[in-house]
């Protein structure tokens, strides 16, 4: 199954756009899904935001 999401993300005003993301597995604890594709200012912001939850995590 193919979705489009809108990640929402703290520090950002405009949400990110993942359009015709495949769901690849669900079941009781969440989903996983592939992202196929990303428009450049989004991939951008998405990189970012994994990049600063990684740094916080490390520092847990």
């Amino acid at each position: 199954m193919k979705v489009d999401l809108l990640l929402y993300i703290p520090e950002g005003e405009t949400p990110i756009l993942i359009q015709g993301a495949v769901v690849r597995w669900s079941g009781a604890h969440g989903i996983g899904i592939e992202f196929q594709s990303l428009a450049s200012p989004h991939q951008e912001r998405l990189e970012g935001t994994i990049r600063r939850l990684e740094a916080t995590a490390g520092h847990s």
